[in-house]
């Protein structure tokens, strides 16, 4: 008797020969700490066990025989896999190597056993606030609400949650890591910490969660010999438990909560989900652009703030080639570069301080962060002085409360007003008049600069801050817009 997964999610015992492979691993030998627990009228017997395969630790396998629940910490994406139909073979074949009497289900299994029916309330957000399934009225007034779309919504409600199955199944092997990485610590990984860090990425990417797969190669490049890299690292494996914390209680989270978590995890951001949201029209002013690598894309950061609503937009660029020149658009002898835009192809470059008028729309979640221009026109003239400036305490406070609401956010913008660079020892710190600091990214160069451009005098800033440094993006100089980064 096997498993068989169907494509309708139900899982049923069928009567079928057993691959070989699970034949041969249906040998006492090959596994260790079996058990089985009664689980009712629900799930039937649990039989779970470990069973050492290709990796230096054995994998964790659990199956219940009624319910068609079943968990195992291997990288197959075939359901059932092989370890699961050698466990059940064990149980028919042999049951006198398990224990004559029950025993209480570890706290793995009982874990993974949790999301496999947290699983069957996953897809049921109400319609109107998940992107791609907006409601609007029929047609004729006959008082029925149809999707815009039924096609595109059912496809795109499908796709969820074939991707959330497919994530969940990755965090239970990422939770026994961070499990044997809190008992045991970095040398129980292994010689190489980076190369396990990869090991588990490419398992994170395999499970279509990219954003998790990102945290994990940072955590493998962080440098040993950083004097906060034990801070580092805690920050980034708190992270990751959060995260799967947050999978576990995804049936409890806000609709805008777990689109939060969703792109969190690696869900893609549609223009679609954007076009849904109202649109924000307003005057805004192109605060500042940041470029940096990210994975193999080069990703360009653009901040813009809307002066009637008082909000801070991110635009988001990819490409898979270096942007040639700053500012929002590319030159004309890059049109040909496969890009994704986001309506800015006819904005002059080098245009920090641009004054326009434009519609944006913002993408779904909690406290909408990013947003897309669709359609703008020039304005005024460049603003003589930086909108949205305060002290570092004042900052920090905003961050936090943005933190509380989107937990998984890491880049927060600012403006500072009226700090200066000061240097203690190698570092260097923005300070503000109260006496408050940040440490500065790229210290020696922009902090140079900053005390050539600023004599000694105050000085407002506009950057980002990812909780750790400050990295300034621009300032204004006797009423002259200056891009720093």
């Amino acid at each position: 008797m096997i498993l068989v997964e169907r494509k309708e999610r139900r899982a049923t015992w069928q009567a079928e020969e057993p691959r070989p492979a699970a034949r041969w691993l249906a040998s006492p030998a090959h596994w260790r700490e079996l058990g089985w627990y009664d689980g009712g009228a629900r799930d039937g017997l649990i039989l779970w066990g470990e069973v050492q395969g290709r990796e230096v630790q054995p994998y964790r396998t659990a199956v219940g025989t009624k319910s068609g629940s079943a968990v195992c910490g291997c990288r197959s994406r075939l359901r059932p896999c092989k370890h699961m139909e050698a466990l059940l073979l064990l149980w028919e074949e042999g049951r006198s190597i398990f224990s004559s009497a029950p025993e209480p289900l570890p706290e793995w299994v009982a874990g993974g056993f949790r999301r496999r029916s947290t699983r069957e309330l996953l897809g049921t957000l109400p319609e109107p606030t998940l992107p791609g399934m907006e409601i609007e009225e029929a047609a004729g007034g006959s008082g029925k609400r149809v999707a815009a779309d039924d096609r595109l919504a059912e496809s795109w409600l499908s796709r969820g949650r074939v991707w959330e199955e497919r994530v969940l199944s990755g965090l239970t092997v990422l939770e026994s890591w961070l499990e044997d990485l809190w008992r045991g610590g970095i040398a129980a990984m292994g010689s190489d910490w980076e190369v396990e860090c990869e090991r588990l990425a490419m398992r994170m990417a395999a499970s279509q969660a990219s954003g998790i797969a990102r945290w994990v190669r940072q955590m493998g490049a962080l440098s040993v010999e950083a004097p906060d890299y034990a801070d580092q690292l805690t920050g980034r494996v708190g992270h990751l438990a959060l995260l799967c914390l947050a999978w576990r209680r995804v049936d409890r989270l806000r609709p805008e909560e777990r689109i939060d978590l969703w792109v969190a995890t690696g869900w893609p951001q549609r223009r679609r989900a954007a076009l849904a949201s109202p649109p924000l029209e307003d005057q805004w002013v192109h605060l500042g652009t940041s470029i940096l690598m990210d994975g193999r894309l080069h990703r360009r950061r653009t901040w813009i703030y809307g002066q009637r609503s008082n909000r801070i937009v991110l635009l988001l660029t990819h490409s898979p080639t270096p942007f040639p020149v700053r500012g929002l658009v590319q030159e004309e002898a890059a049109a040909d570069t496969p890009q994704r835009s986001e309506g800015l192809d006819q904005i002059p470059s080098q245009s920090v301080g641009l004054t326009f008028d434009g519609t944006v729309h913002l993408f779904p979640g909690a406290d909408p962060q990013r947003g897309l221009l669709i359609d703008w026109r020039l304005a005024s003239e460049r603003p003589i002085t930086l909108p949205r400036t305060g002290s570092v305490a004042a900052g920090l406070v905003e961050c936090a409360t943005a933190l509380a609401i989107h937990p998984w956010r890491e880049i927060f913008p600012l403006a500072l007003r009226g700090v200066v660079p000061h240097r203690e020892g190698d570092d260097w710190w923005l300070v503000d008049q109260e006496g408050r600091g940040l440490p500065l990214l790229d210290q020696f160069l922009v902090a140079w600069r900053l005390l050539a451009l600023g004599g000694g005098r105050p000085l407002d800033l506009f950057g980002e801050w990812d909780g750790r440094f400050f990295r300034p993006l621009t300032t204004i100089e006797s009423g002259r817009w200056v891009v720093l980064s």
